[in-house]
């Protein structure tokens, strides 16, 4: 593991942390040969291989970093023509770069996206991040699209400036009252089934587990499969009731539109299995 590394890191490794890593692990096998084996000596020696195992994962981790940031750089060279020093790699950029390789055929898209990398990689290392840099939007096609929408009666203008709204919960400041008051309901309903049935229930810290018990019983009397459905019914609220979490504290919901398409190509992987996702069908 450790003599992988200066090949991994391509010459920016720590020659000196790696070459302290060999040491430290040489006396380390020194010290298992001539251990005695009590357990103070154990102790220490699986402390130290932890440490060297941590130092170790470091690097690892380090290394793993900077060929991923070398990939991604000659990916952004390919596409964009030019050197560039991305300093921050986001998930908008490199989802943008792997979609760009996934299109084979369409030539349009595929161009759109190579434009919409070279925009964003220059905001990013040049001006900070601007919407209003992005080249397309000057674009006559865009303006030309733009136009004809509006002359259909749309408002272009929070899809393109932006939009928010937020909206405020109703909170129900007694959810714990109403669940345990649903919960008590379900049981007493229970209750009267199985009186129903002629079976008694010994109330106590125990009833709902009593409850539960008792369905093998009642399921052996005849001709009671509705009393029987309707018991169980009973019983799978109370659970569900059990598990629920009550919220009575949930925040703001925020809802808004985005006006970055780099972030606007993420839309497929936010939920499951869209067709929209990364390496999906669209």
């Amino acid at each position: 593991m450790i003599s992988r590394l200066l090949e991994l890191q391509d010459k920016v490794a720590d020659k000196q942390k790696i070459s302290k890593l060999f040491k430290q692990k040489e006396q380390l096998d020194r010290y298992k040969s001539s251990s005695r084996g009590d357990e103070m000596s154990k102790k220490m020696m699986e402390e130290r291989e932890k440490k060297i195992r941590e130092a170790v994962a470091n690097e690892v981790l380090k290394a793993v970093e900077h060929q991923s940031r070398k990939l991604y750089g000659r990916a952004i060279k390919e596409i964009t023509g030019k050197e560039t020093d991305v300093k921050t790699l986001d998930e908008d950029l490199i989802n943008g770069i792997l979609i760009y390789h996934q299109i084979k055929s369409d030539a349009d898209n595929k161009g759109l996206l190579k434009n919409l990398i070279s925009d964003y990689v220059a905001m990013k290392t040049e001006n900070g991040r601007s919407d209003k840099a992005y080249s397309y939007l000057s674009d006559q096609k865009t303006r030309d699209a733009i136009a004809g929408f509006t002359r259909m009666g749309l408002n272009m203008t929070p899809w393109m400036e932006g939009k928010q709204k937020t909206y405020e919960p109703i909170r129900n400041l007694d959810v714990e009252q109403t669940r345990a008051s649903r919960i008590q309901e379900h049981r007493q309903e229970a209750l009267r089934i199985y009186h129903g049935l002629g079976i008694t229930i010994p109330q106590g810290e125990t009833l709902e587990q009593e409850l539960v018990d008792k369905v093998a019983e009642a399921e052996k009397m005849g001709g009671v499969d509705d009393a029987i459905q309707d018991l169980k019914t009973q019983l799978r609220a109370i659970k569900s009731l059990r598990e629920t979490t009550a919220n009575s504290r949930m925040g703001e919901i925020k809802i808004y539109v985005e006006t970055d398409p780099m972030r606007v190509l993420q839309m497929g992987n936010v939920t499951c299995a869209s067709c929209l996702g990364l390496g999906k069908g669209n």
